[in-house]
């Protein structure tokens, strides 16, 4: 297009106008790395964006603004070099919610310019410097986005610009570019055929308002200038106390730190934790805690708020020195795959509250490392459903009073397959909650580091249990300074306690496995049996079976005894042959230990048909268990991992309401007699 064509006197002429024209466009769907063409990007053109035109003293010669195509053009300029520079703040997203959001800015990915010949440069993603904001309208100097154009009787087409509202290029705490800005770009533009292209680790979900992160780093591919908060691989966004993020308030929101791992690569190498390790009876194997490369933090906190649905916050530390590090406050949200409370290194850093703190709304909680913070590494307060699943929860609490898990209010709660450890008090605490709550599959150990001393009360169990109907199934339960579990909260009932692997509990003076606390503090001692079983408390305080023979039968094992009727009898081996136990570990001050029961044996029913005893009898031992109530005999086949000589012991559930554990039975050659301790007083008929 060498000139414009003209009409004279009926005469077409053709006049040397050295005209410059191109498109600006919103690139929706970028997903980071080399910026893309109009074509490419299925660019859509944004209208009414303020275009200039400097000489080359960088002189402001015009300005004009973009058709609704996002067209442009200058014409009738002399020969000579020339600049072209977009307004930043007046490119509009094209998404749904953009043409009304004054407070949304994108970030340059894409543009043209043609001093030499027509040039892409799509290696300049933030514009000239991504940690500087564009200067205002007329102002070259600071300006993002400018393209050189050299004219000699000639013109030059497709200078074009593209953007993106979902780009974040730097560190600073707002701004344009900034993880702030994100946050504000998502809260106001709609998701409608969002769909942004997959990078090299992932492909986000249609629907998906995702940050893309391109920070550049020392040695940045693109050539862009590192970020000044960029160093030992770590990018680090520090929000100061007078400022906060903007509080994510529209659904689909994902803040991803993997995007600056596909951009600039594994920067942070490296793990966090004790990922890979097993937890659980059932061996679950917990995920490897990569460091990110990304790591936010606020001395002030709370640090990301959420009152919305589908939100997600993915591979990035979070750390600050007050309230949470993580608020759910309603809606919906995936907490994964990050560092809560310590830095991108995994070090404590800060003195955060909590890690995640859910006020209302649904919330998963899965595969990341939480630790180091002040009150609690998760509390939750509300809530309709809460799934705590896959992370190591590790050296939370740094009083004596505060503990790993802290749940308060909410219903839905399920905590399974965790790794739950090292509490400066309660490795999970209740203290007053209703009940409903599942914990299964759990490793808990070591609670109690800060000695548990609670305004006199020392807590330090593994899990304090208060409520109904709650179910603990399956977790491994060990090494804590207290009982292993402890059930309070006065006359509850319909707390199921199964199959768990219980043992080597008491490390900071004797306790319990299972500890059925009627004082409502944290652990009374041992429950003995009454007779009639016509006692209250936790559970109603459930009479515990009492073993009176054990012996081997071939592959099989043979017990007999007592238990309430209909009782479901759960058989262990304790935790004296299993584990690093000694006899009179669980004596508490009586004749013989009760518990723990570290390695799960059979289940049987008393009265079921697999009981061949139907006898009702009262009995009396020297610790003075007393009850008259039905014997029980159960041939359990093997094989099992039993010999004679190992101790057993059990618990009875009525209704769902688990006992303590037994006094312990040692495994016999066939005798009649097997327990010296129990007195025998049977009915003549």
């Amino acid at each position: 297009m060498g000139g414009d064509f003209v009409l004279l006197n009926a005469v077409v002429l053709k006049v040397p106008s050295n005209l410059i024209s191109g498109n600006i466009f919103e690139d929706v769907n970028y997903p980071g790395g080399s910026g893309r063409n109009l074509n490419n990007a299925s660019g859509v053109g944004i209208s009414n964006v303020t275009v200039e035109l400097y000489d080359s003293f960088n002189t402001l010669m015009e300005t004009t603004t973009t058709n609704l195509s996002g067209d442009y053009s200058f014409a009738g300029m002399v020969n000579g070099n020339y600049s072209i520079r977009v307004v930043n703040s007046t490119v509009i997203s094209t998404r749904g919610g953009g043409a009304t959001c004054s407070t949304c800015y994108g970030v340059q990915t894409f543009r043209v310019e043609n001093s030499t010949g027509l040039s892409e440069i799509v290696n300049e993603v933030g514009g000239a410097n991504p940690s500087l904001q564009d200067s205002n309208p007329g102002v070259f100097t600071g300006a993002q986005s400018i393209s050189v154009v050299a004219l000699a009787n000639n013109g030059k087409a497709n200078i074009d610009f593209g953007f993106n509202f979902n780009t974040i290029v730097n560190t600073n705490e707002d701004g344009q570019g900034s993880l702030n800005q994100f946050i504000i770009n998502s809260n106001d533009l709609d998701e409608t055929g969002l769909d942004i292209a997959a990078n090299s680790i992932f492909d986000p979900a249609a629907g998906e308002d995702i940050s893309i992160f391109m920070i550049p780093p020392t040695g940045d591919a693109q050539g862009r200038t590192a970020d000044t908060n960029y160093s030992s691989g770590i990018f680090d966004i520090f929000i100061p106390n007078t400022k906060s993020l903007a509080v994510i308030t529209d659904d689909n929101t994902s803040i991803d730190g993997r995007t600056q791992t596909a951009y600039s690569g594994d920067t942070n190498t490296g793990t966090t934790g004790l990922g890979g390790s097993n937890v659980g009876v059932s061996v679950n194997t917990l995920t490897t805690f990569a460091n990110p490369e990304i790591q936010i933090h606020r001395n002030a906190g709370d640090l990301i708020r959420i009152q919305a649905l589908n939100t997600v916050i993915r591979n990035v530390s979070i750390y600050a020195n007050n309230n949470a590090g993580i608020r759910l406050d309603s809606g919906a949200a995936l907490i994964t795959e990050n560092l809560i409370g310590v830095n991108a290194q995994g070090n404590n850093s800060g003195n955060i509250d909590y890690g995640v703190e859910v006020v209302g709304g649904e919330i998963v909680i899965r595969d990341n490392y939480i630790a180091t913070t002040s009150d609690a590494g998760i509390l939750i307060n509300g809530g309709t459903s809460t799934l705590i699943q896959g992370n190591q929860i590790t050296a939370n609490g740094t009083g004596a009073c505060f503990d790993n898990i802290k749940i308060q209010n909410g219903s839905s709660i399920n905590i399974t397959g965790n790794l739950i450890e090292k509490a400066g008090a309660l490795g999970i605490d209740t203290d007053g909650y209703a009940g409903n709550l599942v914990i299964s599959e759990n490793t808990i150990l070591n609670s109690g580091q800060n000695g548990g001393d609670c305004s006199g009360s020392i807590e330090n169990a593994g899990i304090k249990l208060d409520g109904n109907n709650s179910i603990i199934l399956k977790n491994i339960i060990a090494s804590n300074g207290g009982a292993g579990i402890v059930i309070s909260g006065g006359t509850t009932t319909g707390n199921l306690i199964s199959q768990n692997s219980i043992f080597a509990n008491g490390t900071a003076a004797p306790a319990l496995g299972i500890d059925l606390d009627a004082t409502d503090l944290i652990g009374d001692g041992i429950t003995l049996n009454d007779s009639s079983d016509g006692d209250s408390g936790p559970n109603g305080l459930l009479n515990f079976p009492v073993i009176s023979n054990a012996f081997i039968s071939g592959a099989n094992l043979v017990i007999e005894g007592w238990s309430r009727p209909g009782a479901t009898i759960e058989v262990f081996l304790t935790d004296i042959n299993e584990g690093s136990a000694v006899t009179g570990d669980n004596q508490l001050g009586l004749s013989t230990d009760y518990g723990e029961g570290q390695t799960y044996l059979a289940t049987v029913t008393e009265g079921s048909a697999a009981d061949v005893s139907a006898a009702v009898s009262p009995y009396t031992d020297v610790d003075g268990n007393t009850d008259n109530s039905n014997k029980f005999k159960f041939v359990i086949p093997g094989p099992l991992t039993i010999a004679a000589g190992n101790f057993i012991t059990s618990t009875a559930t009525i209704s769902n309401s688990t006992s303590e554990f037994s006094p312990f039975s040692m495994i016999k050659n066939y005798t009649v007699i097997t327990n010296r301790r129990i007195t025998y007083r049977v009915k003549k008929n």
